[in-house]
């Protein structure tokens, strides 16, 4: 089973608040344990995650 775990941090910037994200991938063996653990890297995965992030807030704010 392929796992990803995703570390946040939030701190406040001003008025605004600035997020840092990472995730990494971990490929499970057949006991559970992990047999690659490696961080994601690539610039399309993070720009997905808070396009989605993005739109999760705009439908909040708007109440639909």
């Amino acid at each position: 089973m392929d796992v990803f775990e995703c570390y946040a941090n939030v701190s406040k910037f001003g008025e605004r608040h600035r997020v840092r994200v990472n995730f990494r991938y971990k490929l499970k063996n057949l006991v559970g344990g992990a047999s690659e653990v490696r961080e994601v890297e690539e610039p399309e995965f993070y720009q997905k995650f808070f396009s989605k992030v993005d739109k999760a807030l705009f439908i909040e704010k708007e109440g639909v």
